[in-house]
């Protein structure tokens, strides 16, 4: 079955529905590693001798460079495309993950989660992904499921 999409080219249902069940399975991902964290924050305090407040900054450094990569990265997906950069990211987000558990101090940790904010950028290379490979009448129930897992 195919449909016709925003840029007038036909498109493969089939196709369309791996790609919202792997954008689908990415932000789980990410929301499971990051949903995580919050609960392990009083672990990480007394791990590294740090008051919570400072074992906080262990979130804080991930939101503030996701924050501030989102438009970057968008951009250069934009640029190079989105698929390739989504690729990028999630590579990235998986070394940066795995550097991050072995954390020998606390700076480091904060280091390495400040570099692991790009996985944040998944969500909006997603929506760009949805809309540009998505037929028109299936992006908005797309992009509420996306959503909807955020």
């Amino acid at each position: 079955m195919s449909a016709v999409g925003l840029a007038g080219r036909t498109y493969d249902a089939a196709y369309t529905r791996r790609i919202l069940i792997v954008l689908g399975g990415l932000v789980t991902i990410v929301l499971y590693i990051e949903g995580m964290l919050t609960p392990s924050l009083p672990s990480i305090g007394s791990e590294f001798h740090v008051s919570i407040g400072e074992a906080s900054l262990v979130l804080s450094s991930y939101l503030i460079t996701g924050v501030a990569l989102s438009p970057v990265v968008g951009k250069l997906g934009d640029i190079y495309g989105k698929k390739k950069m989504l690729a990028i990211v999630v590579v990235l987000y998986a070394v940066c993950v795995s550097i991050t558990g072995f954390s020998p101090n606390f700076g480091f940790m904060v280091a390495a989660r400040a570099f692991q904010g790009i996985g944040l950028t998944v969500f909006p290379l997603g929506m760009s992904l949805v809309r540009e490979e998505f037929p028109r009448e299936m992006v908005p129930k797309a992009q509420g499921l996306l959503s909807a897992m955020f």
